[in-house]
């Protein structure tokens, strides 16, 4: 199951501008916000060197900024140092801008810096207590960490904020599994498929916990069809 790097834009982010330079007005604004990567950069350069922005306009160029620079560093496998430095210059100018928040947590998890990607995301939950994303992308971070067991509180709670979110059973069943936990592992994998069928991975995970349970007839028969979903699913689990 594709499961979405980065959430982007949380909620709309609305310029206010002064009339003389509204975004009706002006290219930059609109390049800024819904241009290509290279003319995000460009159009946003642009209105953070005018010096022309009040300081939540300025905040959010540089968060849009930050975002054209993290999908460079994203799909070319590069540095993601400008986009965390736009990111974090976003955040100083608005403390509880959580999307930056957001950003910034995804860039320093993609370059395995856990431990800072732990500290954004828990700021992003206490800002939003109530939002699942914040706990999910938490314990993303504690699995890649290896921190099983603080990941599976994590997607314990995605679960409880949102029952139906396949991705955080398959996480969790993860976690599980890598624990040896594998009846609880054995169960995620199986709910997870149950809310997204054919859900390859879950699939795969699921028959490795069989397996581990010496239930060897049902642990082959959900490996060839996670094989026949997709042939690669052992190199992504």
């Amino acid at each position: 199951m594709p499961t979405v790097l980065k959430l982007g834009t949380m909620m709309a982010l609305v310029w206010i501008a002064a009339p003389a330079v509204a975004q009706s007005d002006d290219p930059d604004f609109f390049e800024c916000e819904y241009g290509t990567d290279d003319e995000q950069i460009a159009g946003c350069s642009a209105l953070i060197q005018s010096g022309r922005l009040a300081t939540a306009d300025l905040a959010a160029a540089f968060y849009f900024r930050a975002e054209g620079y993290f999908s460079q560093a994203y799909f070319s496998q590069g540095d993601y140092a400008r986009a965390i430095a736009d990111y974090s210059e976003a955040i100083r100018l608005d403390p509880q801008f959580v999307e930056a928040i957001n950003g910034r947590g995804f860039a320093y998890r993609n370059q395995k810096d856990y431990a800072r990607a732990i500290a954004d995301f828990s700021e992003l939950i206490r800002l939003n207590p109530q939002r699942e994303y914040g706990f999910y992308d938490r314990g993303l971070s504690y699995k890649g960490k290896k921190d099983y067991a603080r990941a599976i509180t994590d997607f314990s709670e995605v679960i409880r904020l949102n029952p139906q979110w396949a991705d955080a059973f398959y996480h969790r069943g993860y976690a599980y599994f890598s624990t040896k936990d594998y009846v609880r592992a054995t169960a995620d994998f199986t709910e997870a498929n149950r809310l997204y069928p054919n859900y390859a991975l879950a699939l795969y995970g699921q028959s490795l916990a069989k397996a581990a349970l010496g239930q060897s007839v049902e642990s082959k028969a959900d490996i060839d069809r996670a094989l026949a979903i997709d042939p690669k699913v052992a190199s992504d689990f």
